[in-house]
């Protein structure tokens, strides 16, 4: 599937979001939830490979497609994973099924009003190649009242804290603002540094 039907797909298809993002703090909880105790397995390893099992499952079912399913959010290990010896996110492209990838880590504490989502910053190899589920994620914080975020008729300015590498025309979204006019999806008209 094309980046182009992707997009389409989640701004027309009909259908829903389909959760298989359960992390390690919440896989026991949905094991138990189709009646597998924590007794039954040994250690995070055994516990991943048997939510993978049941995700294989539901995603290789063949009531798991694009006409039902729009899109399906993944946790980190399934996105890297396999099913039926293909990769996870080429099975649900196959499909019709748009893969996104759940990045946070939780949610971190609450500081000047604001509750930011938790985050693995990107790895890059001896290259500098971005690597692993993160790739091409930027992630930056938004400086503190007043000045960290500001709006003027549909135009928006954040300052961050750090340098974000950001460039005109790449699309953003910003999440965990207390002012919810400011989370969204923007396009950058101009950064005044990088």
């Amino acid at each position: 599937m094309s980046q182009s039907k992707m997009m389409e797909q989640m701004a027309s298809g009909h259908g829903f979001i389909a959760a298989l993002d359960q992390s390690g703090g919440s896989t026991p909880k949905a094991l138990k939830g189709y009646g597998v105790e924590e007794s039954a397995y040994s250690g995070d390893e055994e516990m991943y490979a048997m939510i993978h099992q049941m995700r294989t499952r539901i995603i290789t079912s063949p009531c798991f497609n694009g006409e039902k399913v729009i899109g399906a959010i993944l946790f980190e290990k399934t996105m890297n994973g396999t099913a039926n010896d293909k990769p996870v996110p080429t099975i649900l492209w196959e499909r019709g099924v748009v893969p996104f990838i759940k990045i946070d880590k939780g949610l971190e504490d609450e500081t000047n009003g604001v509750q930011m989502m938790k985050y693995e910053a990107s790895r890059q190899d001896s290259s500098g190649t971005q690597q692993g589920s993160k790739a091409g994620v930027t992630v930056a914080t938004i400086a503190a009242s007043p000045g960290g975020a500001t709006q003027s008729g549909a135009t928006a300015t954040f300052t961050t804290t750090a340098a974000h590498g950001l460039t005109a025309a790449t699309k953003v979204r910003v999440s965990g603002v207390g002012v919810s006019g400011y989370n969204g999806l923007w396009t950058i008209a101009t950064t005044t540094t990088t």
